[in-house]
C-alpha cells in the first residue's frame, strides 16, 4: 500500500510538472504573439500585440480617399475590435489545450469565490481525472 501511495505522488508530481512548464510554454507564447486582421477589401490592416496593443496600422490611400471620416474611424475601430477578438481566442485555446476545453478565463477575473472553486474542480478533473 505505501508504495502504490509513493507511485501516485510520483505520477502526480510528474504531472504538476508537466502542467508547469505548458503554462510557461503558454505565457511565453501570449507574451509574445500578434494577430494581423483586415477588412474584408483589405484597405485596412491592423496588427495586435500582447495585452491588446496595436502595433501596426496600415490604412490604404483608397480607404483614405473613399470613405468620410466617420467610416473611416468606424472601419478601424471595427478592425482593431476584430484584432482583439482573434487574439482573445488564440490565447483561449492555448490555456484550453493545458485545462480543457471547459477552461473558461473570464472565471480568473471573477471575485467570486464560487467560480474559483468551479475552475479548480474543472481544471482538476481535467488534470487528474475523477470527478
Amino acid at each position: 500500500m505505501r508504495r502504490d501511495y509513493a507511485e501516485r505522488i510520483e505520477q502526480t508530481l510528474r504531472t504538476f510538472q508537466d502542467v508547469r512548464d505548458r503554462i510557461a510554454r503558454a505565457n511565453e507564447e501570449t507574451r509574445t504573439q500578434t494577430v494581423e486582421v483586415s477588412t474584408r477589401d483589405g484597405q485596412i490592416r491592423v496588427t495586435v500585440g500582447a495585452g491588446g496593443a496595436v502595433t501596426d496600422l496600415y490604412i490604404s490611400p483608397r480607404a483614405q480617399r473613399d470613405l468620410d471620416n466617420v467610416s473611416l474611424a468606424a472601419a478601424i475601430v471595427s478592425t482593431i475590435e476584430a484584432g482583439h477578438s482573434a487574439l482573445r481566442v488564440a490565447t483561449t485555446g492555448r490555456y484550453r489545450e493545458i485545462f480543457g476545453p471547459q477552461f473558461d478565463p473570464a472565471k480568473l477575473l471573477g471575485d467570486s469565490d464560487d467560480s474559483h472553486r468551479e475552475l479548480i474542480r474543472d481544471v482538476s478533473r481535467h488534470l487528474y481525472g475523477g470527478r
